[in-house]
């Protein structure tokens, strides 16, 4: 990397060392997962961030709501030197969470059926992972209709509305007995449930959202021993930052992974809190913050 490199920030700097770095699953590292994420240190264990004398912590190893930010260097990626900055920030934490959920942790194969609980900035990543993947056919679950109609443009070949119905229900009656793949990108306790009863015969759930701390989902084990059922944690989209980053933006500039029909708008940085506030509402899917404005 050198100077004047446009690059985006991986929340998950990999220190190279440890077990499962070297086992080549970087969004894993065992530092970064035990010191950097819950202590907001460097690799150091200190901080360079101050707020007068009040010492500050570098949130996610990245702490980007700023218009400078010190991060550890593995926590940069290079990027195509043709690629919009702002709309390739998205590719370090939803797309590649999306996207990667289907790729890397569930390795989807063509013309498999797939199931995506929740069309938010993460959904609407997985959906476009499994068109990537040449899913045979992907299924998107969400409350509002507006988004099962965006991720139909972006690659959903059916929309339920989950408010109309039994979700797992119709997504079983569609698909003749369940998918091959449910992923749920919300980390609610009723969708993980709802994803792993959704499967069919050797089906796998993914959970991709995060749930709440303390937060305990029920499955029946023998159908899941019986159908041969499987589920898994997905972390980051278990991404591997420096091969998967380059990627998904020279995936975006062929025209073949869409990013700006997840931005619902732009705001300077100072309306940072309004922009979480919308988010976390559910009236918007990713806001830019552009220090500019």
């Amino acid at each position: 990397m050198r100077e004047g490199d446009r690059v985006i920030l991986s929340w998950v700097p990999s220190c190279g060392r440890c077990h499962t770095c070297l086992a080549g699953h970087p969004a894993r590292c065992e530092l970064c997962a035990d010191v950097l994420a819950p202590q907001g240190v460097l690799y150091d264990g200190t901080t360079r961030l101050h707020l007068g004398d009040e010492r500050l912590h570098h949130y996610l190893s990245v702490s980007s709501f700023a218009e400078e930010a010190v991060v550890p260097e593995s926590g940069t990626i290079p990027i195509h030197a043709d690629a919009p900055l702002d709309v390739s920030a998205l590719v370090g934490c939803a797309v590649a969470t999306g996207v990667g959920a289907v790729r890397r942790t569930a390795a989807v194969p063509e013309g498999a059926t797939v199931a995506v609980i929740g069309c938010g900035g993460v959904g609407l990543s997985a959906v476009q992972g499994a068109r990537l993947a040449r899913a045979g056919r992907v299924i998107a679950v969400d409350l509002d209709p507006a988004r099962g109609a965006l991720a139909q443009t972006l690659g959903a070949t059916d929309a339920i509305a989950a408010a109309e119905g039994d979700v797992v229900e119709q997504v079983r009656d569609l698909t003749g007995g369940g998918v091959d793949f449910a992923f749920d990108a919300i980390g609610k306790v009723e969708t993980t449930e709802q994803a792993v009863r959704m499967l069919g015969l050797g089906g796998t759930a993914v959970v991709v959202g995060l749930p709440p701390v303390g937060a305990r989902a029920a499955f029946d084990p023998l159908a899941l021993a019986e159908r041969e059922q499987r589920i898994v944690g997905s972390n980051y989209g278990s991404t591997r930052p420096h091969e998967d980053f380059p990627e998904l933006v020279s995936l975006y500039l062929a025209g073949d992974l869409k990013l700006d029909e997840l931005v619902s708008g732009r705001r300077p940085l100072a309306d940072a809190e309004q922009a979480l506030q919308e988010l976390a509402a559910g009236r918007a899917l990713r806001t830019l913050l552009v220090p500019s404005l």
